[in-house]
């Protein structure tokens, strides 16, 4: 008999704002468990939450009997690693509080709510078969959300951030100019323009199953049997993070004890150059892990990205749209969808218009196509040196998008 014991220890502070006021502040400590017992080419799995230890799990995953998953492709290799990165303190809720103050007392036309929590984790991943590895890190994730006073909106903009650096303030300030944007609507005719959207990882919804090993050896992805060949712009460089713990990623390791800390490049040069696995498929198909199988505490193993990024390229985003007499921002872009050839359209809930890269003012409501050959590829115009909010890390995508004003 094999197992596996996987402890998440988290601390966390949960700062709550509605109706321009702090209205709650809640602290939690809490442990959760999670067990896996392999006997039998089967894998029994049970959990809890709280303090335990690992004779109380073994009891409790024996009344399960003989029931399990299978489970017949054979652990990670015996390693030993223990890292520990910046914890982050309660500076930051009072950051947030005065940031949702200044706001409220600058703009009383609108009406601001939400949230602010700081969070320290620590993982530990442990078992029978050489498994000794812990991971520590701190997280500071935030947001505002503000609507017009007499607006029938359900949020008419927002502001936020994450990292492991309390830059709350500074942030805030920065985003501003958005809600000020907010008291001039600019007209927009239906056409093809550059088009930056904030979120744009739904628009590679197809493109990032053809990652998946199953999916693409199954021939059930968009890119299936592409594997090496030249897709895209070569300005395009995407990858599955491995170790940034200032980005709030300190896994180094995945849910089975496979050690990852380099970033995995999925595309190279506009190149197809990777897809991902974790231990059941690359015995499957007679490769390798790539350490993404993800694990909750309270669930099995499955195949997922640790965090998916752009490599960032020489121009900031706002020196990109200088270049262009208009250009559109899409902040929130909400119901999409896209199908199985890789075409993707979504309204465009808040939007803005830069003309020169200067901000103008709130987009009409519209909508905006594009596919993934066009957004990664013909119509691919540029990607940023820098992420959209000095606390969002993330390279921004430009590229031409038909829109259509609604």
């Amino acid at each position: 008999m094999e197992y596996d014991f996987l402890k998440i220890v988290e601390d966390t502070v949960t700062l709550k704002a509605e109706g321009n006021k702090i209205v709650s502040s809640k602290k939690s400590s809490i442990q959760r468990n999670g067990f896996r017992r392999f006997e039998n080419d089967l894998m029994i799995q049970t959990s809890s939450l709280g303090e335990t230890n690992l004779e109380r799990l073994l009891i409790e995953s024996k009344k399960y009997g003989g029931l399990g998953a299978a489970h017949n492709f054979g652990f990670s290799k015996e390693v030993k690693d223990h890292r520990k990165s910046n914890s982050v303190n309660s500076d930051a809720l009072e950051s947030y509080k005065v940031a949702l103050s200044n706001l409220v007392d600058k703009y009383p036309d609108f009406v601001f709510s939400g949230q602010c929590v700081v969070s320290n984790k620590n993982v530990f991943l442990n078992s029978s078969y050489g498994l000794d590895l812990s991971t520590a890190g701190g997280i500071i994730d935030w947001y505002i959300i503000y609507q017009r006073k007499g607006s029938g909106n359900m949020l008419d903009g927002y502001m936020f951030g994450q990292g492991n650096q309390n830059t709350i303030f500074e942030s805030v300030k920065n985003q501003e100019v958005f809600l000020e944007g907010q008291n001039f609507k600019i007209d927009l005719q239906s056409g093809h323009y550059p088009v930056l959207l904030v979120e744009e990882k739904s628009v590679l919804k197809k493109l990032l199953e053809s990652f998946m090993v199953n999916k693409y050896e199954e021939g059930s992805a968009l890119y299936s049997g592409k594997l090496g060949a030249q897709l895209f712009n070569q300005k395009v460089e995407f990858y599955d993070s491995g170790y940034h713990p200032e980005t709030g990623n300190y896994m180094f390791f995945d849910g089975e004890g496979t050690i990852r800390d380099h970033d995995l490049l999925l595309i190279k040069d506009g190149v197809f150059s990777s897809l991902v696995s974790d231990l059941r498929y690359a015995n499957k198909y007679a490769t390798h892990t790539t350490g993404n199988g993800l694990r909750g505490y309270n669930r099995g193993v499955s195949l997922d990205f640790k965090g998916l990024h752009f490599r960032k390229r020489d121009s900031s985003w706002k020196e990109i749209l200088k270049s262009f007499p208009t250009c559109i921002v899409g902040l929130l872009a909400a119901g999409g969808e896209s199908n199985d050839l890789g075409e993707f359209s979504t309204p465009v809930q808040i939007g803005y218009i830069f003309k020169n890269g200067e901000l103008e003012g709130l987009a009409p409501q519209i909508t905006v196509k594009t596919s993934i050959d066009q957004f990664l590829g013909s119509k691919l115009i540029d990607i940023s040196s820098d992420g959209f909010m000095s606390d969002k890390g993330e390279a921004c995508v430009i590229s031409e998008m038909e829109v259509m004003v609604n």
